[in-house]
């Protein structure tokens, strides 16, 4: 809001949110939406231009479950995130 103003109170203008992107993604593919995401998670929509840029950052983590094995996938998410990161931020 900072930026945008008042009138782009995300509590006003976000009509639909969910934490699992891949599923915001797929109706943005499928209708007129707008999504806001990482380019990596939808790298074949059409980015919108935004005047001024939109400064945003973002924090991820990889959360585990005390006294649980770890996924054998996870190994390999966790060797290969910081290369992917690397990747789409140029």
């Amino acid at each position: 809001m900072a930026d945008y103003g008042a009138q782009a109170n995300p509590d006003d203008m976000v009509t639909l949110r969910s934490d699992e992107t891949s599923h915001i993604v797929d109706i943005a593919r499928h209708s007129d939406a707008v999504v806001l995401t990482i380019i990596a998670a939808a790298p074949d929509l059409v980015r919108l231009p935004i005047k001024p840029e939109l400064r945003a950052s973002a924090r991820f983590g990889l959360v585990t479950l005390s006294q649980r094995q770890e996924a054998p996938a996870l190994r390999i998410i966790r060797a290969q995130l910081p290369k992917w990161l690397k990747e789409i931020s140029g």
